[in-house]
């Protein structure tokens, strides 16, 4: 999994047309942990799946305008549309279900 390294990346993920999972998550966050541990099975599974992580903390403009209020908060997108939002720790399941719609 990837971690955003700036702005302008997000600019670039957020207008892109890629098969995307961006999970909004944040250090100080159990749940958030567990998640990152799932994506990674599923990053496995799914190589050509991109997977970025966004952290709140670092990049709270992105957040808000994103309108984050709990983490973890996974967005799903396919061809650049988004096709899926999960707010909280889900399933192992519930990521294949995604990953297969949008991989």
């Amino acid at each position: 999994m990837k971690s955003l390294k700036s702005v302008s990346e997000w600019d670039t993920l957020s207008n892109g047309k890629d098969s995307l999972i961006i999970d909004f998550s944040a250090t100080w966050c159990g749940p958030c942990r567990e998640m990152h541990r799932l994506l990674a099975q599923i990053e496995k599974e799914f190589p050509k799946l991109k997977i970025v992580e966004v952290d709140v903390d670092r990049f709270g403009e992105i957040a808000s305008e994103m309108r984050i209020q709990a983490v973890p908060t996974l967005f799903f997108f396919k061809n650049g549309k988004k096709i899926g939002k999960t707010v909280g720790l889900i399933g192992i399941d519930a990521l294949r279900r995604y990953a297969k719609k949008i991989a």
